[in-house]
């Protein structure tokens, strides 16, 4: 008997896992190293799953929690010896396109940086501790953002 996916689930699982993902167009890979991109199939899976979980969780009396995906490698530096283990499953930022910059929320600064093609990525819960001057309105403030191109 012929198999549709080559190899079968017996003879390399991890090759036969990501081979009924793509033929099932349940995902892609990404550009980007190590990441898919998640299609509607998928995602209706992915949410039938979190919601069947979350179901389960609150029946036993707990509750939910999120963390970030990105952290700082300072957290890791002071967690050294927990991390050995993972080291292979965690991917380090060394450099990006953002720029940050001191920000007042107004709809005004929306439409400007908008005009110039650019967004506002985030607004870092680690702030700098000094007040500095908004580039679109000259207003003073304690909050800053982070900015990148939009595409």
């Amino acid at each position: 008997m012929k198999n549709a996916i080559s190899p079968t689930r017996n003879e390399n699982f991890a090759e036969w896992y990501q081979q009924v993902i793509s033929h099932s167009e349940l995902a892609e890979n990404s550009p980007v190293r190590g990441c898919m991109v998640i299609r509607p199939w998928g995602y209706g899976i992915w949410e039938q799953i979190q919601r069947e979980l979350d179901q389960q969780f609150k029946d036993t009396g707990h509750v939910n929690a999120y963390f970030p995906l990105l952290i700082p490698l300072s957290f890791l530096e002071k967690e050294a010896e927990h991390v050995d283990g993972f080291a292979k499953e965690c991917a380090v930022v060394t450099h990006h396109r953002l720029e940050q910059t001191p920000f007042v929320e107004d709809g005004k600064v929306e439409k400007a940086i908008g005009a110039l093609g650019v967004t506002v990525r985030c607004i870092p819960l680690d702030q700098p501790k000094s007040s500095a001057t908004c580039l679109f309105t000259g207003q003073t403030t304690n909050t800053w953002a982070l900015y990148a191109k939009s595409y």
